[in-house]
């Protein structure tokens, strides 16, 4: 049961994770059709859609630590959350004309009109755009990884559980910081140079992918120091 409520909760926050990158799709897709305005609108509409797998998930984590009391078990949804979002932003990664057709068709639906492009040019390795990559790594890190890391901690010292839950929402402020000062400009000023569009978001997308597979790598070594299953389970 315990196992199976994990896999519930990292398959949904996975899924938010990877619906917040699609966005980013629809954001240059604006920014190439001369509607950077409703392109930006639109990623936050679609990023904000995805945090109802957030609402929904990570609750599920709450009970694995006040029903379960296991912090192996904690790290176990971490491991498998960043699998999944590792495998969905790989997706994304290796099939770009077929999503990019998708968030297209999805972006005209819901704000009307016809594409006039759909994302063409050539990558660009610009030192903005790799720093852009660091950072989106840095942010799903803190406000993810951070998220079984702070309940992690309160199964293994239930005596303070309370107080340590709180400290999520310091991590949520550092991410959020992270983002708004070194990620969101960065890809707005490349969805306003129009030619720099589709760089930013292929930046945006490697650094969240990267990211996700890095803390995989972390929480499932972690897991398996720890011993693996929870004796009690």
């Amino acid at each position: 049961m315990g196992y199976g409520l994990a896999v519930f909760a990292a398959a949904l926050i996975a899924l938010a994770l990877s619906v917040e990158t699609f966005g980013a799709l629809m954001r240059s897709i604006g920014a190439l059709n001369d509607r950077p305005a409703v392109g930006y609108s639109t990623h936050v509409r679609i990023a904000t859609v995805g945090r109802i797998f957030t609402l929904v998930g990570t609750p599920a984590i709450g009970i694995l630590v006040d029903r379960y009391n296991s912090s192996p078990l904690v790290l176990f949804a971490g491991a498998m959350t960043f699998l999944f979002a590792s495998v969905l932003h790989a997706c994304l990664f290796l099939l770009p004309v077929f999503f990019e057709s998708m968030a297209s068709r999805l972006f005209f639906a819901i704000n009307g009109g016809r594409p006039d492009k759909m994302m063409i040019g050539v990558i660009k390795d610009k030192g903005g755009y790799t720093r852009l990559r660091f950072f989106s790594l840095l942010t799903i890190s803190i406000q993810s990884g951070g998220l079984f890391f702070v309940n992690y901690f309160a199964a293994t010292y239930p005596g303070y559980r309370a107080t340590i839950v709180q400290m999520a929402g310091w991590l949520t402020f550092m991410g959020t910081v992270c983002h708004i000062f070194f990620v969101d400009p960065v890809l707005a000023d490349g969805c306003d140079k129009r030619t720099d569009a589709k760089s930013v978001v292929f930046w945006y997308l490697n650094g969240r992918m990267l990211g996700s597979l890095i803390n995989f790598v972390l929480i499932t070594s972690l897991y398996f120091w720890l011993g693996g299953k929870c004796a009690s389970l």
